[in-house]
């Protein structure tokens, strides 16, 4: 499988597409064909976030607030392990990330190697066997 002439990762061209997301392509597929459904599977508000949310975030954008720039919720985070986990960490032993699953997959994508086992415990996040499989 290749994307403008670059080769995939193999792995990511055996993925399949989590249930999760199967179930909202149906939902889609049936709201659009006019029926009224209350999804309850993603865990994704079916409204806009709020306009003063929007724009506080691209105010932050243009000063420069992301995530990467924010050295003060780096400490912070490293000051709660430190308190409430007796842990000898510094900011540079932290990452910010965007959620559990992303946080699942960076960590697998960093520590497994080809042959490496995994075990899965059920239940589980229908991503988590995708994630390994990928990684």
């Amino acid at each position: 499988m290749s994307v403008d002439g670059h080769r995939l990762n193999t792995f990511l061209a055996k993925a399949r597409s989590s249930a999760t997301c199967r179930m909202m392509d149906h939902v889609a597929a049936r709201r659009a064909s006019g029926a009224r459904i209350t999804m309850l599977t993603a865990g994704e508000p079916d409204f806009d976030t709020p306009q003063h949310i929007c724009d506080a975030a691209v105010e932050a954008i243009r000063t420069g607030h992301t995530v990467f720039g924010m050295h003060g919720l780096h400490d912070a985070v490293a000051s709660k392990f430190r308190r409430e986990n007796s842990l000898d960490v510094s900011w540079q032993d932290t990452i910010i990330c965007s959620g559990g699953k992303q946080v699942m997959y960076n960590t697998l994508a960093a520590t497994l190697n080809k042959g490496y086992e995994v075990i899965v415990p059920a239940p589980c996040s229908v991503s988590y066997p995708e994630m390994v499989q990928l990684c």
